[in-house]
């Protein structure tokens, strides 16, 4: 199993945020996180990546309890984060940001083939490598941190709203690049999703949260086919 994630409490502070949580991703499996807005789907993402420190539970890794380990641990190990919100450096070229996710790596003919790799997955990137990233669309500059994610050459993604706030037809780019990732074999992805139709489309399997609780788990296409579900959390 490549995420096992048993009876997770996590917050800020003093303030809990999430109860309970249990949550897997097997090998090369896409599995969607869904819910409303301020469920507890990015806490439990910065959990994960180790932002935040469980104030109880487990968070397994391949085998592996990675609840004590830092982020800058946790990376190495194959794990990374596609941040909602992008979290580019705006100041940096496109290319170096994308570089940045390789920041833990010291294979450097390997580091070329992932840079290599992510131009062929978006082209308008190359084409804009040595551009200012500010200066990047919405819809870029999440191709931007998608990229950079993937140059960590991860085990698992998470990808932290993928389509939040951004036009249709980039959407629609978008989600075709994590069907190419996916595709190719090497990597599981957890992805956390407001468009309920894209994230359980992606996925095989997914969980719903509503005030951080795990209140629903099943195939995508169950979890979609249910009326009761579709009205009751994901507000279709």
């Amino acid at each position: 199993m490549m995420l096992d994630i048993q009876g997770l409490n996590l917050g800020y502070g003093d303030v809990q945020v999430l109860w309970d949580i249990h949550l897997r991703v097997n090998e090369k499996e896409v599995v969607a996180l869904a819910g409303s807005n301020g469920a507890g789907k990015s806490t439990l993402m910065k959990g994960i990546i180790g932002i935040l420190k469980p104030f109880s539970g487990a968070i397994r890794f391949r085998g592996e309890e990675i609840s004590p380990l830092p982020p800058s641990r946790r990376v190495p190990l194959g794990i990374s984060l596609v941040p909602e919100g992008r979290e580019i450096f705006y100041w940096m070229t496109v290319e170096e940001n994308i570089l940045m996710g390789a920041y833990t790596r010291r294979d450097g003919q390997g580091v070329r083939k992932s840079l290599e790799w992510v131009y062929n997955l978006f082209p308008r990137l190359k084409e804009r490598q040595t551009q200012q990233a500010g200066t990047l669309s919405g819809g870029e500059q999440q191709m931007c941190a998608l990229a950079r994610g993937l140059m960590a050459d991860p085990k698992l993604l998470l990808v932290d709203e993928l389509s939040l706030g951004l036009a249709p037809v980039m959407v629609d780019r978008l989600v075709g690049a994590v069907r190419e990732i996916h595709g190719t074999g090497r990597i599981s992805i957890l992805l956390v999703e407001q468009d309920v139709q894209i994230a359980f489309e992606l996925s095989s399997r997914g969980y719903i949260i509503e005030t951080g609780k795990i209140v629903a788990e099943d195939t995508s296409p169950k979890l979609l086919g249910d009326d009761r579900i579709r009205e009751a959390y994901l507000g279709i």
